[in-house]
């Protein structure tokens, strides 16, 4: 692969760019009793204490404002009435794990694995426990 830049107003069409699907994750989000838990934010993070830190600060941000909340890491998704959540564009060959914050209930990861371009993984099931 090649690095170039363009200059003001140069135009090259002698090379292709490849685009990626990355990986995709589907399943549901429930607390220990089975219930569906509607709203949950679920996404992926990096697999590094600060990436930990900062996933501690938005879940703390997340319950003050009731499940608004702003993350730092890419693609997310919500879970839905049912718990059913569908987080696409995961990129497989970073080291992350799958993080759920909902506001009543404590933040929980799960690591990831298997995850390739193209790759869905589904029927995965999250369950967290309530804050005391």
């Amino acid at each position: 692969s090649e690095v170039f830049a363009l200059g003001e107003r140069e135009i090259r069409s002698d090379f292709e760019v490849a685009m990626r699907r990355g990986a995709e994750l589907r399943g549901s989000v429930r607390g220990v009793d089975g219930r569906a838990l509607a709203g949950a934010i679920v996404f992926v993070a990096p697999l590094h204490p600060e990436a930990h830190a900062a996933v501690l600060a938005r879940d703390r941000e997340v319950r003050e404002k009731g499940g608004e909340g702003y993350l730092l890491f890419g693609p997310y998704a919500s879970s839905d009435a049912e718990g059913r959540f569908r987080l696409g564009d995961v990129l497989p060959e970073l080291a992350h794990q799958l993080w759920v914050l909902h506001p009543r209930y404590a933040p929980q990861a799960w690591p990831t694995s298997g995850l390739a371009d193209g790759v869905v993984q589904e029927e995965l099931e999250l369950v967290l426990r309530e804050l005391r």
